[in-house]
């Protein structure tokens, strides 16, 4: 454009004033513009969600404020596209906020593939993803009991354990009438 470019500073200073609200609502202005080789991976599309604690300085306390005793601090939520290694959506919150509500404002895509860890763990929110024709991957807590409904083989001695199709609640036996 012809123009300088701007001191490190200078961003810096403006940066350390400016909401992150406008970067989270920047990358999503970007992504509905994102190419149609992005869009065409939906169809195939693995989610990973997950979410980090990120601490920040005593300067962050007044936007941000821990709970009491404790320093100030926000949290990443991300939805990473493992097929196009890009995030599809992230959000910054209060560190108080559990990840499964964030989850849940997700806009679901039939067909899609999401991976989560244990912060998600919320049968009703299992049960959107199965009726909006999603797949998961997750791991059981222990104390939860499911019923299996099909099993599949795994290789002896690999990183996966055991492979199956479960249900939360045993099936139900209907009585035929004659």
């Amino acid at each position: 454009m012809g123009s300088k470019a701007p001191a490190r500073s200078t961003l810096a200073d403006a940066n350390a004033r400016r909401p992150a609200e406008v970067f989270c609502d920047l990358f999503g202005a970007l992504l509905c513009q994102a190419g149609r080789g992005l869009r065409r991976h939906a169809c195939e599309a693995v989610h990973l969600l997950d979410a980090t604690h990120l601490p920040l300085q005593a300067l962050a306390q007044a936007w941000a404020p821990g709970k009491s005793g404790q320093a100030a601090a926000t949290k990443l939520h991300v939805d990473l596209d493992g097929t196009a290694g890009l995030p599809v959506h992230f959000e910054v919150t209060p560190a108080r906020i559990n990840d499964i509500t964030v989850a849940k404002a997700l806009i679901l895509r039939p067909g899609e593939t999401y991976v989560f860890d244990l912060g998600y763990y919320d049968f009703g929110w299992w049960r959107e993803l199965h009726d909006a024709g999603c797949r998961f991957v997750t791991r059981l807590k222990r104390h939860t009991r499911p019923t299996i409904v099909e099993t599949r083989p795994v290789a002896d001695g690999g990183p996966i354990v055991a492979d199956a199709t479960a249900s939360s609640s045993p099936p139900t036996r209907s009585r035929l009438s004659t």
